[in-house]
């Protein structure tokens, strides 16, 4: 047999970060819905919790087919253009609010491969113009549903003292096209995975 693996199936990823204005979290914006053709469950609780089997998509099947990706794949990520990004309303949004101050609106596209071969980027590295007070990595993996995990810091300058860095680690379970939004006292991100859909070219 002189057929190729498939390669990895891609995902875009797009991610927001944001700060509360006045140092703590504030504001009652409603992040459930988004228009990606798909109901967004966003609710923390409700992310924890185990999917029915009706819930499934693609993202389960796939994973199975994740052996045969030879290990000497390199795992490498593609900036998507503004044009293209899907959470641009959520971040208008947060631009005109008097309770939130977006930091970073980035999104890119890369393979995603299972938990052995968990991939981890900097976020300054997806994302043009992170402001040195901002650091951290995205991760992200797929077994039965997708993983992202977010590992943030944000270094605040208090008048008159040293600054002091808060800390965003959480590991979310997620599907396909579906918001999710990770909280924190100080400040907080809304992060989006979608599936790359291939065109299948049919012969003749």
């Amino acid at each position: 047999d002189d057929s190729a693996p498939a390669p990895p199936r891609e995902y875009d990823i797009e991610i927001i970060i944001f700060e509360y204005v006045n140092g703590v979290r504030g504001g009652s914006e409603d992040w459930d819905y988004i228009d990606t053709g798909r109901a967004a469950a966003a609710a923390e609780n409700a992310s924890t919790l185990p999917f029915e089997d009706g819930d499934l998509d693609e993202v389960s099947e796939q994973a199975q087919t994740d052996e045969s990706i030879p290990d000497a794949t390199i795992i490498s990520f593609e900036r998507l253009p503004k044009e293209t990004y899907r959470l641009s309303d959520q971040y208008q949004r947060l631009r005109g609010s008097r309770d939130y101050r977006p930091i970073v609106h980035a999104a890119w596209r890369q393979p995603v491969l299972p938990p052995d071969r968990e991939t981890t980027f900097q976020l300054s590295s997806v994302a043009a113009g992170t402001p040195a007070s901002l650091g951290g990595d995205v991760s992200v993996y797929v077994s039965r549903f997708l993983h992202l995990t977010l590992d943030l810091s944000l270094a605040k300058d208090r008048s008159g003292t040293n600054s002091v860095v808060y800390t965003l680690n959480a590991r979310r379970k997620m599907r396909s096209a579906e918001l999710h939004f990770f909280d924190h006292p100080r400040f907080g991100a809304l992060a989006l995975i979608s599936k790359v859909e291939v065109e299948v070219e049919s012969g003749e």
